[in-house]
């Protein structure tokens, strides 16, 4: 019983550091599941659109996922956005 109560109270983890994601990255994620496209998220991020590309994929990697549906699915599941 003891075990069960200790472990509810131990701090529970960052959902973004479970992915190993920056905060930046979260930057990027949280555009995605605003519906920003690559053009609106360089905008707003003050990047150019190949580079909004090249990191999207470094975060599907992060994430396992091949697209932005896929990485705003998962977001949503483990509460990361």
């Amino acid at each position: 019983p003891y075990t069960t109560l200790f472990r509810s109270l131990r701090p529970r983890r960052n959902p973004a550091s479970r992915y190993g994601l920056t905060e930046r990255e979260m930057e990027f994620l949280r555009g995605l599941s605003e519906g920003l496209s690559n053009k609106q998220l360089a905008r707003r991020l003050g990047l150019r659109e190949r580079t909004v590309k090249n990191q999207l994929t470094l975060l599907y990697s992060k994430l396992n996922v091949g697209s932005r549906t896929e990485a705003v699915a998962l977001a949503l599941k483990e509460g990361l956005v």
